[in-house]
């Protein structure tokens, strides 16, 4: 599960990467304006990345009564 995890994470990588690039051939990206609005935007999905590549969220938190060995 985790190689799949992390295929997808390059994948989606990847995919972002190169939608950027295409992004920035439209002529309204080639202002200083919209150059400095790619750069803002790959760096908070660079952030994303490195905050929050390690959560996962399928994972179910731990339960009371399991950690207190009572049986019900």
């Amino acid at each position: 599960m985790d190689k799949w995890i992390n295929r997808a994470a390059i994948i989606l990588a990847l995919v972002l990467l190169g939608g950027s690039v295409l992004l920035a051939q439209s002529a309204t990206l080639k202002s200083p304006l919209g150059v400095l609005l790619l750069f803002v935007l790959g760096v908070v999905v660079s952030f994303g990345f490195v905050f929050f590549g390690s959560l996962k969220f399928d994972d179910a938190p731990p339960r009371a009564d399991a950690e207190s060995g009572r049986r019900p």
